[in-house]
């Protein structure tokens, strides 16, 4: 891979992980690869496509196949208008679940 395809790459990765950080129901992104495939792997002469790994903390309380979808919808919709390019696969792993820490809302206990 030429250093264009590299930079490609880099600002694909930047911008999927903001994609997926600030879709609702996910704490924090904590890992993210974006692999380009070129166009001698596709099909279609021409075109690329990209792989995308996520992983993901989730928030307490929140459908996990419903973030998933929402985070792969970001994705696509993301690569696309970055790049113009289609999402050819999509993994996403929740490593964790956040659980909030509600004793600082709590206040004093009653006794």
């Amino acid at each position: 891979m030429g250093a264009p395809e590299r930079e490609v790459q880099g600002a694909l990765e930047a911008a999927v992980a903001a994609a997926a950080a600030n879709t609702e129901g996910i704490q924090k992104v904590t890992g993210c690869e974006v692999e380009v495939k070129s166009p001698e792997s596709l099909v279609r002469e021409g075109e690329r496509a990209v792989t995308v790994r996520l992983k993901m903390v989730v928030e307490y309380g929140a459908n996990i196949p419903e973030v998933g979808k929402r985070v792969a919808g970001g994705v696509r919709q993301t690569i696309f208008r970055i790049s113009g390019w289609g999402l050819s696969e999509i993994v996403l792993e929740v490593e964790d679940v956040y659980l909030p820490d509600h004793t600082a809302e709590e206040g004093p206990e009653k006794g």
